[in-house]
């Protein structure tokens, strides 16, 4: 009886061993399991973290293709700016021969009308030089005389 009772200690003994093996292995696996689930928590909060980034790309995307735009009506509207500020100082630069050529009329009608007829002896007769040298040889038009 007592060999029957020590090869039933040795098979308990053995089923034991067994069990402590089967419960490392478990305890590995689930180890195991636990290491893949922290990597899954992982990726999922990297995985989160490429969405963000990707709605922040489009969205950046859309800030630039409408600073593009704005950028591109700027550009139109400096040309257009450009256009009219060339045609301003063509009709200024016109205005102004027009004006240049009124003054040299005026003074040619003032100089016609005071050196004709009998004033211009008048004129003459009070003060030969009425144009200062000086403005002569400035190039300044002469000063209009006036007609008494």
């Amino acid at each position: 009886a007592e060999q029957v009772w020590v090869a039933k200690e040795a098979g308990i003994m053995a089923e034991m061993d067994a069990l402590r093996s089967a419960q490392a292995e478990h305890d590995s696996v689930l180890a195991g399991v636990r290491n893949m689930l922290a990597g899954l928590r992982e990726s999922d909060a990297l995985l989160k973290e490429v969405q963000v980034a990707e709605e922040r790309s489009i969205l950046l995307q859309a800030d630039a293709a409408s600073i593009q735009r704005r950028c591109e009506e700027a550009e139109g509207s400096a040309t257009a700016e450009r256009e009219r500020v060339a045609t301003l100082e063509d009709t200024l630069r016109k205005a102004t021969e027009q004006v240049a050529y009124l003054q040299q009329r005026e003074l040619q009608v003032m100089h016609g009308h005071v050196t004709s007829g009998s004033k211009i002896k008048k004129l003459v007769h009070r003060d030969p030089s009425p144009v200062p040298i000086s403005a002569e040889l400035s190039g300044a038009p002469p000063a209009p005389v006036p007609i008494s």
